[in-house]
């Protein structure tokens, strides 16, 4: 059974396993797989139907970096909540139960098909358009200097 909450109107879930490491996490219609290390760490994270999120560089037990892989070329959405920029090389197809409650974007390489079951809700800021979509695998490393503050570094 999981245990649920309620934060910004969307009932959150959340599922651990018997060393208390959370495996799931449910919010909306976002649904995410944690897989998890030996010693309980999260080394990927993956959507409901298998897609990689991104993956994370560890040391030890710390999160050094991340790796996340490059744009999709065709992104298909359904039952989802649309909050954030979206991006395919060729095309997106938005239909069946996607909605716009804040501010999303959509960008494709060739073609976006808004299908029945698409609603953008009175007062989001929602745009769609045609444009070019690079295909770049992101690296992030989180650096400590000798007094322990975290820097972020970027891998182009």
């Amino acid at each position: 059974m999981p245990e649920q909450l309620t934060a910004n109107g969307y009932l959150v879930k959340y599922w651990y396993d018997v060393n208390g490491n959370r495996f799931r996490k449910q919010e909306g219609t976002l649904d995410e797989i944690y897989v998890l290390g030996i010693n309980g760490e999260t080394e990927a994270v993956f959507d409901a139907n298998g897609t990689i999120k991104f993956f994370n560089i560890n040391a030890g037990n710390e999160i050094i970096g991340r790796f996340i892989s490059g744009a999709e070329v065709d992104l298909h959405l359904t039952n989802i909540t649309l909050v954030d920029d979206y991006q395919a090389l060729n095309s997106i197809t938005a239909e069946t139960n996607v909605v716009v409650n804040g501010t999303a974007t959509l960008t494709a390489g060739t073609v976006i098909y808004l299908r029945p079951g698409f609603t953008a809700n009175s007062g989001c800021n929602f745009t769609a358009k045609i444009g070019t979509v690079t295909d770049e695998t992101e690296r992030y490393y989180y650096l400590k200097d000798h007094l322990g503050s975290t820097r972020l570094g970027e891998d182009f």
